[in-house]
This record gives structure tokens, sequence and C-alpha cells, in this order.
């Protein structure tokens, strides 16, 4: 790795600490409403950005919300978690151009479609909440990369790729170390669990091994950040994300098509991805705008 891109991570502002304790959290803690809400308290600027979110059109038309409890209850345990990490991340890369714009735009949108297509696979074992900090988090390397070379970055445009898989490969002809590295040693500085930042690392890598319990549920959350970045990508690419668009884009990476077809409810979620992304692109104007 050059220097340069290793002093950039080196210099990465930490997470704040009430996001570090979030994490640290287990949603199965018989107590982890009131420690979710303590933590929220202990910090005033998430404490204010939560109560302003709480009343946001994100959360329907309701009675004004003016204190912390009734937020986190409006918002729901199981997103406080994520939304408060939105807050965080995106104060951390705090994007200026337009292309660090679009990528959070992206990010946000395969946060909220594997937090989607997750709820949808009992089968799978993943936490939705888990799908959406793993989405939020799984291109954060490209800040770096475009705050080292953005005109170089800008050039991977004169390869001619339609997937995410064809992306990487034009990077790769670019750069020597792969965005998806770079974003893991990000997540590895903050202390991310290391479940999300192994997804992150491997986000792009379609061969997948399947040989404990263990590694079958990393798999299947890759699979399902995979599938969430396609779908991103086809309204990039300004195509309709419907499961019959879908299944045709999805032959052009056969390993997620064979994993999408023996998990047919990952394809049937998206009956609901068009509220999904309407919801990623509101909440994105709440965070960024």
């Amino acid at each position: 790795m050059p220097n340069a891109l290793a002093k950039q991570i080196d210099n990465i502002p930490m997470l704040p600490s009430v996001i570090t304790q979030l994490l640290s959290l287990s949603v199965d803690d018989p107590d982890y409403f009131n420690k979710v809400i303590h933590l929220a308290e202990s910090d005033p600027t998430f404490a204010l950005r939560t109560i302003k979110l709480s009343n946001s059109v994100l959360f329907g038309t309701h009675q004004p919300i003016t204190n912390i409890h009734d937020a986190v209850i409006r918002i729901g345990i199981d997103q406080i978690h994520s939304l408060l990490a939105s807050i965080a991340v995106t104060k951390v890369f705090l994007p200026v151009t337009m292309s660090e714009k679009r990528l959070w735009q992206h990010s946000i949108e395969v946060a909220c479609l594997a937090r989607l297509i997750a709820s949808h696979l009992n089968e799978c074992n993943i936490k939705p909440e888990q799908a959406y900090l793993a989405g939020l988090l799984h291109d954060l390397g490209l800040f770096l990369r475009f705050q080292e070379s953005q005109e170089q970055f800008n050039h991977i445009d004169d390869y001619v790729w339609s997937t995410p898989a064809q992306h990487v490969e034009a990077e790769k002809s670019l750069f020597k170390e792969s965005h998806a590295n770079l974003s893991e040693l990000i997540c590895h500085q903050w202390g991310v669990p290391k479940l999300i930042s192994n997804v992150v690392a491997h986000h792009h890598h379609y061969e997948l091994s399947e040989q404990t319990k263990e590694a079958d549920e990393i798999n299947h959350l890759i699979r399902v950040i995979q599938l969430a970045d396609l779908c991103s990508e086809m309204v990039y690419n300004m195509q309709g994300v419907t499961k019959k668009t879908v299944i045709q884009e999805i032959k052009k990476i056969p390993a997620l098509a064979n994993w999408a077809r023996a998990h047919l409810n990952s394809i049937r979620a998206l009956d609901d991805g068009k509220a999904a992304l309407e919801q990623a692109h509101e909440l994105y104007n709440q965070l960024l705008n």
C-alpha cells in the first residue's frame, strides 16, 4: 500500500465513543433499549439529530417529538442502531465533490436495500441491521481513493463495465489496492465487529467457500450486500429495480444468480424495493443536506 494511503487511514478520525459503545451492545440484552437511550442522550449532537430525524417524513407525520426517549420509540429499537451509525459515519466522511455525494447516496441505497432483503431471509440467520451496517460501510475505501487521486479514479469509466464485479476489475487495472481492502482497514481502525469487516472485505468476492456454519452465515450476508449493490448500480444506470429486471441483470454474475435461485425470497423482497430506495433518498437528504 502506498505510504500516503497508509497515512490517510491512520489519520481518519475515530468514531465517537457513543458509536463504538453502541456497536458493542447485544440486541439480545434485555436492557438494550435503555442502554441505547442512555448512549444517545450522552452526546448532545446525536440526541438532537435523532430527535430531528424522528420528526422527518421518514417516520411519517405525527405529533412533534421533543425528547430522545420518544424519538427512539418512534424510530424503533431495531433501526436506531443503524441510524446513529449513519449520523456518525457521514460526519467523518463529509462529502464535498459530486462523486463523494453520489457515493454516499449509493452506500445508503445499498444499506436500505440490504436491510430489506435480509428481513425476508429468515432461513439465513441474518439480522437486518447487520446488513444495513455492512451496506453503509462497504465502500468507505472509495472515499480514500477519491482523496488520493480523483482524476485517476475517473479513468475507470474508460473501461466498459455495467456490474459491480466489472467495476472492480476496472479498478484493479488502475490501482494495486482494492477499495474493499481499504474499507476493511477502516473498519479495523474503528473497531467495527469482525463479521461486518469480513463482509466489507469480501463484498466483491463472488466465488465463496461454504464449509462451516459460521462461514455460511458470513457468505449469506456477503450475497445480500452483493445483490443490494447490484440493485443500486441499476438505479445509477437508470434501470428500474423490479424482480424481472434484477433477474435479468443478475445473470451476468452466475455465482450470485445461483445463490438467489436457492433463496428466492431475496428476489421477492424487491417487490418493496421502490419503497426502500425512497427511504434511502430521504435519509440521504436528512443526513447530508
